[in-house]
């Protein structure tokens, strides 16, 4: 986000490489540029028509229909991506909505604008000034900018945990996945190899801190539990010698 000397109010970037097209928010919105919530430090990532072209066969494979007991993959509350298995599909409706800072939300509950009832009189006219009841408690002003309906995705991990995820943040098996989620995609086996491979480690510490006071019947169980990443031979022979 950067600003210009001619402008009283925050323009915002295209964020596609080094492009220095910018807009105001609200004219942007007006125009149809795609803008989305983005990861910290960014506030928004905004694609100008420039750009829109050749992200639109990234955008049109994310289309593709999400059934239920599907296995899918998504992002675990521990912010890496597994497996998982999608168990109740609903709609939402959104608001997006511009703060007086510039920021842009596309996510907004109805329920969170406190200063209508908008889920008995409906949605606000566009450009209305609305208060907004953010996760922190507090309240902002900001400005309507319309709505959208997207499909919440309730999954399951193997587990057992459920977190209710958004299509952009849920992706079939079929898909290609981002450089940022292959980078956290995780496999439940290799997550409880590691497991597997800690406890074994602090077994060996314990076995051998304790000296001659462990039997040798510890010692043999460890020598089938770990075969492959100690000395099998020397394992037995002091266990042996202990016996």
């Amino acid at each position: 986000m950067f600003f210009e000397e001619h402008f009283d109010r925050a323009c915002i970037q295209c964020s596609c490489g080094r492009c220095p097209t910018s807009f105001h928010v609200t004219c942007a919105h007006a125009a149809g540029v795609i803008m989305e919530p983005d990861d910290w430090p960014y506030v928004v990532s905004i694609t100008c028509h420039r750009h829109q072209s050749r992200s639109s066969s990234a955008v049109s494979y994310r289309t593709a229909s999400i059934s239920l007991g599907q296995t899918v993959i998504s992002k675990h509350k521990n912010l890496r991506y597994y497996s998982s298995k999608v168990t109740q599909i609903t709609s939402q409706t959104f608001y997006e909505v511009m703060f007086d800072d510039g920021s842009f939300s596309n996510d907004t509950y109805p329920e969170d604008i406190v200063s209508r009832d908008c889920v008995n009189l409906g949605a606000p006219e566009v450009g209305e000034a609305v208060q907004v009841k953010w996760p922190d408690g507090l309240f902002y002003s900001a400005k309507y900018l319309g709505s959208n309906v997207s499909y919440m995705y309730q999954v399951e991990f193997e587990d057992g945990s459920q977190v209710l995820a958004k299509r952009e943040d849920v992706y079939t098996l079929d898909e290609d996945l981002p450089k940022k989620v292959k980078r956290r995609l995780v496999t439940w086996q290799s997550k409880r190899k590691v497991k597997s491979m800690r406890y074994l480690n602090w077994l060996q510490k314990a076995l051998y801190s304790h000296g001659n006071h462990v039997t040798a019947s510890f010692r043999w169980l460890f020598v089938i539990l770990k075969p492959k990443q100690e000395d099998k031979s020397a394992l037995m022979k002091n266990a042996k010698k202990e016996s």
